[in-house]
């Protein structure tokens, strides 16, 4: 159901008009979604369920704001296209390199560093279920947060150091912890 509803709004964007029923039908099925997931889920989903309704929510002003906008005049065509030269094989190496670093690599180093803070906050006696959702959100965080930090280095060297480092970090506190 959230599915639907989230392609009947990408289809809403997509034509940018006679989006009403495309608007009201996306938004009605993710709500109905949450709320049948809230029915069937137990107590312990309460924090999940408490950051999807504030997405939903900002989602829902900031769709509000789109539909209520002025609609903005197409811009002319640019007279002549240029193709783009081709990509020497260092230069398609150096971006299956940066992509293996913000992808896969970036995603363990965000491994390392949620596990280090779940051993430091559980030696520190946090109870282990609140432990264990902080560190399942905090793993996709830490994700974002080095490809992003990464990524915006124009060096493949230093690419490399800001997830090699971010990865060493932790596993040397989790190494000496044990």
């Amino acid at each position: 159901m959230a599915v639907c509803g989230l392609w009947l709004l990408q289809a809403a964007w997509r034509l940018r008009t006679a989006n009403g029923w495309r608007l009201a039908g996306g938004w009605s099925a993710i709500t109905l979604s949450v709320i049948c997931w809230a029915a069937t889920s137990h107590p312990d989903k309460g924090s999940a369920l408490g950051i999807v309704v504030i997405m939903i929510a900002a989602m829902a002003a900031l769709s509000w704001i789109y539909v209520k906008a002025d609609r903005k005049t197409a811009r002319e065509a640019a007279a002549r296209v240029t193709e783009p030269a081709p990509a020497s094989p260092l230069e398609i190496l150096r971006s299956v390199a940066a992509g293996i670093l913000l992808g896969p690599l970036a995603g363990l180093a965000a491994l390392a560093l949620s596990t280090a803070g779940f051993v430091m906050l559980k030696k520190s006696g946090v109870e282990h279920t609140a432990n264990l959702v902080m560190a399942m959100f905090a793993f996709p965080l830490f994700w974002a947060l080095i490809a992003v930090v990464a990524g915006a280095h124009s060096r493949l060297w230093r690419k490399g150091a800001i997830v090699i480092g971010s990865a060493l970090a932790p596993l040397a506190y989790l190494s000496l912890s044990v």
